[in-house]
């Protein structure tokens, strides 16, 4: 085996480490209790409407207005956004549907300190940017 290729089997060894204990980090900040999922949701309306826009919680989600540059989002027509909060793993992306949605998991706080990143990173994938998040 060359230097190099052991150097960057380390490497990619050290990254994979890295990213489990960034996702192990963040996860010990998610809501124990559906109360606590509710109430960090709630929390999710009011940082929404500070940022100027209107929504509120359906049950366990909080539906995102549709962006117009929105791909279909792996379904068969265009469908808007929802943030929702898995107690096991914390924030979730899923689509605004009745039906059974596909999940789009998202590292990182799951508190009320991590709220802006979440929605950062949701107006991105609502815009389009990373094309269809759902793509499997």
């Amino acid at each position: 085996m060359s230097v190099f290729s052991a150097a960057s089997e380390w490497v990619d060894r050290l990254a994979v480490i890295a990213l489990e204990m960034t996702c192990r980090n963040a996860r010990e900040l998610r809501p124990a209790t559906h109360e606590q999922a509710i109430a960090l949701l709630d929390a999710v309306v009011t940082r929404l409407a500070e940022r100027g826009i209107k929504t509120q919680r359906r049950k366990l989600h909080v539906p995102l207005p549709r962006a117009d540059t929105v791909p279909e989002q792996g379904t068969s027509r265009p469908a808007p956004l929802a943030i929702t909060i898995e107690l096991e793993h914390g924030w979730m992306l899923v689509t605004d549907e009745p039906v059974a949605s596909p999940l789009v998991e998202i590292v990182g706080r799951c508190d009320e300190a991590g709220i802006d990143a979440l929605l950062d990173l949701a107006y991105l994938i609502d815009e389009g940017v990373y094309g269809d998040a759902f793509h499997r």
